[in-house]
């Protein structure tokens, strides 16, 4: 898991996974080092288009296509990128001059020679929602695991501004 916030990082080793600081260098090289030089076969972009290049003393630098970038360098031949991380139709407020209108920089050539197959779209919510409350209810998923962080209300907007 490829993160840059402590807790979440925290966190995501202690329910398995090898967590990756994208801060403290390149995340694709630290996965290919602990994978001894291999990369993965699936990668989830769950970050979306207001993903962040490594904090840079004080300041945090917007850069849509970074996830996109590393998962296509990471991910091995034949393999498959997952991209449920939210990817507007037009940004406004975009970072670049394609942003506005909806518009993405990727390397398209490099995921084509991969063979990489691209699945994307917003998880389909209504389909599994009454199954999760089902489970949640049973005692068998346990979602809260997950969440690192807990603020008052009031305080929530602080929190935003942390990551």
């Amino acid at each position: 898991m490829v993160d840059r916030v402590p807790e979440r990082l925290a966190l995501a080793e202690s329910i398995g996974c090898i967590p990756i600081n994208f801060d403290k260098g390149d995340a694709v090289k630290q996965i290919r080092d602990k994978r001894r030089g291999e990369g993965v076969d699936k990668g989830i972009d769950a970050v979306g288009y207001q993903a962040c290049a490594p904090k840079t003393g004080q300041e945090l630098k917007e850069v849509p296509n970074a996830v996109l970038d590393a998962l296509t360098q990471v991910v091995n031949p034949c393999g498959i990128l997952a991209i449920p991380g939210l990817y507007v139709p037009s940004d406004p407020g975009g970072v670049d001059a394609q942003a506005p209108k909806g518009y993405l920089l990727i390397p398209f050539g490099k995921i084509f020679e991969k063979g990489l197959t691209v699945r994307t779209g917003q998880c389909n919510v209504k389909k599994y929602n009454r199954h999760l409350r089902d489970l949640i209810v049973r005692g068998r998923a346990r979602p809260s695991v997950v969440v690192s962080n807990v603020l008052p209300l009031d305080q929530g907007f602080h929190g935003l501004r942390q990551v």
